[in-house]
């Protein structure tokens, strides 16, 4: 009995540190658009759609491929790709923790600003 609990800290503080990778990793972007302001943004990834009125803040999941970010304002239209970048904190993790952001994603992050040219 007395070995069992202590088993169970131990794992409780070895993967207590990622305990966020159990959920889907998220992550806030700042997109802009130049020159025009007051756009309508939609952002696509491989598994879902967001909206925000640029200038404006999203949140978005990581480690669902590339993001398509796709602006219209009332004087024109505009569109990124935006691909994911490797994360090298996740590096440094715990190795569970390196599993599991394997497996979910979050060792992938897109850019926190993004800029949308708006062709006239």
């Amino acid at each position: 009995m007395r070995k069992t609990a202590i088993a169970l800290m131990v794992t409780t503080l070895y993967l207590g540190g990622c305990s966020s990778s159990f959920t889907e990793p998220k992550q806030v972007v700042d997109v802009q658009t130049v020159p025009a302001s007051n756009a309508a943004c939609t952002l696509q990834d491989s598994k879902r759609s967001y909206s925000v009125n640029a200038p404006g803040i999203v949140e978005v999941n990581q480690g669902d491929g590339p993001l398509k970010v796709s602006c219209s304002s009332a004087t024109g239209t505009g569109e990124v790709v935006i691909d994911e970048s490797f994360n090298t904190d996740a590096l440094w993790g715990e190795k569970p923790g390196m599993v599991l952001d394997t497996i979910t994603g979050s060792y992938q992050h897109y850019p926190r600003n993004i800029t949308v040219p708006i062709n006239q």
